[in-house]
């Protein structure tokens, strides 16, 4: 497994890696399960994601960085083995497998840049996001987050979204608030009284949710004097707070 001590390029050169890669970059991608197909890849640096899609169509996929556990050069993974007759035409030195997931079974993104340069930018590019991660400023990762969940409620570049989609978000995030504080909530941060609001209104909402009085009121009655919340009082929230059930 790589280390940064395998890939500390001088921060001028990783300033050209990244700012390549938000560019994109054309690749083959390896399946397990089909013949291998081309698609631009590049990164989200605002979501911390990579994503890819077809010439000209709708985005496929994303991997999140913050579920890559290795990055390895080469082509050692079953996607290229299930194509011998393409691999076998591979150069191994244009070759990169991605390991992902949050289970015990990884997922692989098995590519195959252009040439030797762009598979080192993604290998050294991802490498360095990987481990620069942990060490990112809380409002940076929670900006990161929200826009992420404003990407998935507001697909293709739109601009607004609707109170509809504001309820997506609230049942996905697993907040349980009655339809006339939603609507309360809504009518707070709706600037043209239109019915939408834009990213900068989610991000307002954001901070509505996260800022509530009822919250430190329901905190102060689970809490011990130490302003600590023990494992007994966990449960309890849980059970009545939350009704989570086993």
């Amino acid at each position: 497994m790589f280390t940064m001590a395998n890939v500390e390029p001088e921060f001028a050169e990783m300033g050209t890696i990244v700012t390549a890669l938000k560019e994109g970059t054309t690749m083959t991608r390896f399946y397990s399960n089909r013949r291998p197909e081309t698609r631009i890849f590049l990164l989200k640096l605002d979501e911390f994601q990579i994503a890819w899609w077809r010439n000209a169509g709708k985005e496929e996929g994303t991997v999140d960085i913050r579920e890559i556990k290795e990055v390895r050069r080469g082509i050692s993974s079953k996607d290229f083995d299930r194509s011998p007759d393409y691999s076998k035409k591979l150069d191994p030195n244009s070759c990169l497998v991605i390991f992902y997931g949050m289970e015990f079974k990884l997922k692989t993104l098995s590519c195959v840049a252009q040439n030797n340069k762009e598979r080192e930018y993604w290998v050294k590019g991802l490498i360095y996001l990987m481990y620069e991660n942990p060490y990112v400023a809380q409002p940076s990762l929670i900006y990161r987050w929200i826009l992420k969940e404003w990407n998935a409620l507001a697909p293709g570049n739109r601009k607004e979204i609707t109170m509809k989609e504001v309820k997506q978000f609230l049942q996905k995030a697993n907040i349980k608030i009655n339809n006339s504080r939603v609507r309360e909530l809504f009518q707070e941060v709706d600037s043209k009284r239109n019915g939408h609001i834009n990213f900068d209104g989610f991000r307002y909402l954001y901070d509505l949710l996260m800022n509530q009085h009822e919250i430190a009121g329901n905190f102060f009655s689970f809490r011990n004097p130490r302003n600590q919340i023990h494992v007994e009082q966990f449960q309890r929230f849980l059970l009545e707070e939350q009704k989570v059930r086993n």
